[in-house]
């Protein structure tokens, strides 16, 4: 006999609008000790919402959360608030007295050390995750929700933070787009998607196999309805032929009749016949619109599938060749020492490294003319057109309209390829167009990022961490565009298996400012 979970949570009927636009409808759900939760969801769906709420930090529009626990909440990260010069005992002692027990948990919690003289700014992104997770469990809470935590985060910090929540007795809510750490961490799924929760058992390859017979299903069902519909209207029309003529008959009868035919017997019959036929279309009816709705609801659970195609030529030949080159910062300090690369057209490359050993700062450099900080020999092919897309799309401007930010990614670009290319990314409305790109959202920009690289030919595409702000089926779709892309792919990404499904044949790692050919099995083995 199985033992029941002892619940800590429950919410019902939970309801949050923004600006008149229903987020959340009608949300039930509880949390129960042990649990390790992990929830998933389009950009947009509600996630950071539902945390809020059971977090009790979001007041729900109507509905209740029930809880008497100790709850913390580890919100995104947005490196932007922690590029400062403040110390970190000052970041900690301005929340907490004893902000050195802080520092003492991060220590037992993951096995590393962090000085208290550390300055906010020199801080990876895995390092301020951890603190700030560190921070969390100083209250000691029965549930932890996690929102966005595998973001910015290196191969190492992505394995700690693994074998951390693996661990843990503690009851967590784990938002993310990683499908390597929701397959390690957790044991349940929640998927929102269109204002509705739905649980699934087991961890997310389980939630997806069960999530794809239920699509083929409701296609099933969705074409048959169709069919169902297109008989129906079929047999409406025949029936109301069918009507039309016995209409015709019985009123020539009637007017034929002769002086022996009873005249009461005559409207009887005709008006029998006639509410014969009444009844007989008021099913109908009723039928064609049950039928409707029946459709209208199934398209409703349609997902809108978007779709992203990059435009290269395909060429051959020399990108750019670096031989015996270094790798330095403006102020001297070297972060690569003495390295060769050649990348070639159809070359496809991934760069791994912890955070700060200079892959970005490497990748910068692969544009024609763009070796300032490379000395040594550096050869380039002939033009080529490159586009850089980094984690946080700064080619996106945000005082510029979607609309003007595609005209200025390629001027020649016409108003129909850009709605075509627009509506492929999810803007489908005319007004979209309009609206200030600095007001999008993280997936939003993402996919006005990638909207802007499909409008113009690229040759060379650089991707810095560009799983970072997207959801998963964002991720599959940019993962479909680029298994077809024919041009040169360099990728900067700590995602294992998005660099697996864009078939990259290259791989190198930067450790001990060293640059070395790699492989994947070699660098999941050495963390």
């Amino acid at each position: 006999m199985s033992l029941q979970k002892q619940p800590l949570l429950q919410f019902n009927n939970i309801s949050v609008s923004h600006f008149d636009h229903p987020v959340l409808t009608n949300l039930s759900g509880s949390i129960c000790v042990g649990d390790k939760i992990g929830l998933i969801g389009i950009n947009g769906s509600g996630k950071s919402t539902l945390l809020n709420c059971i977090a009790n930090r979001v007041e729900p529009d109507t509905g209740s959360v029930l809880t008497n626990l100790t709850v913390s909440y580890v919100p995104q990260l947005d490196l932007q608030l922690y590029k400062s010069n403040v110390r970190i005992f000052e970041y900690l002692q301005n929340e907490y007295e004893n902000w050195w027990e802080i520092l003492m948990q991060y220590e037992s919690l993951f096995g590393s050390q962090l000085s208290e003289d550390r300055i906010l700014a020199t801080l990876s992104g895995g390092e301020i995750v951890k603190l700030n997770i560190a921070k969390a469990f100083f209250t000691s809470p029965q549930l932890l929700l996690l929102d966005e935590p595998t973001n910015h985060l290196d191969l190492k910090s992505l394995r700690e933070l693994k074998e951390f929540l693996h661990k843990t007795k503690t009851s967590f809510v784990l938002v993310s787009h990683n499908i390597d750490v929701l397959n390690a961490v957790v044991d349940t799924i929640w998927e929102l998607e269109k204002g509705k929760l739905t649980v699934y058992g087991g961890n997310y390859d389980f939630y997806k196999d069960k999530k794809a017979l239920q699509t083929e299903a409701e296609e099933r069902k969705y074409v048959e309805k169709k069919q169902e519909l297109k008989k129906l209207k079929l047999t409406v029309e025949q029936e109301n032929i069918r009507a039309s003529r016995s209409k015709k008959v019985g009123t020539d009868i009637s007017k034929k009749h002769d002086r022996s035919t009873d005249r009461f017997a005559t409207g009887f019959f005709k008006d029998a016949s006639e509410n014969s036929r009444g009844i007989k279309k008021a099913i109908l009816e009723k039928k064609e619109a049950d039928l409707q709705n029946s459709l209208k609801e199934l398209k409703s659970n349609k997902r809108n599938n978007i779709y992203l195609e990059l435009n290269t030529k395909k060429r051959s030949g020399l990108i750019a060749s670096f031989e015996e080159c270094v790798l330095s910062l403006p102020n001297g300090e070297n972060l690569i020492d003495m390295f060769s690369l050649s990348i070639y057209h159809g070359d496809r490359i991934a760069i791994f490294g912890d955070n700060g050993s200079g892959k970005t700062t490497l990748v910068k450099q692969f544009s024609i003319n763009k070796h300032n900080l490379i000395m040594g020999t550096v050869k380039y092919g002939l033009s080529y057109n490159t586009l850089y897309v980094d984690q946080k799309y700064d080619f996106v401007n945000p005082k510029m309209t979607i609309l003007e930010n595609m005209q200025s990614s390629n001027s020649s670009i016409n108003y129909e390829s850009i709605r075509r290319v627009l509506s492929n990314l999810g803007f489908p409305f005319e007004s979209n167009i309009n609206v200030l790109a600095g007001s999008l959202s993280g997936g939003e920009t993402a996919r006005l990022a990638f909207a802007m690289a499909a409008s113009t030919s690229i040759d060379l595409l650089i991707l810095d961490e560009p799983t970072n702000n997207l959801d998963i089926e964002t991720i599959a779709t940019i993962i479909e565009s680029l298994r077809a892309f024919q041009g040169t792919l360099i990728v900067v990404s700590h995602d294992i298996h998005f660099l697996q499904q864009v078939a990259i044949d290259r791989v190198y790692a930067i450790t001990n400012n060293k640059l070395a050919v790699s492989s994947f099995d070699n660098l999941i083995s050495s963390i």
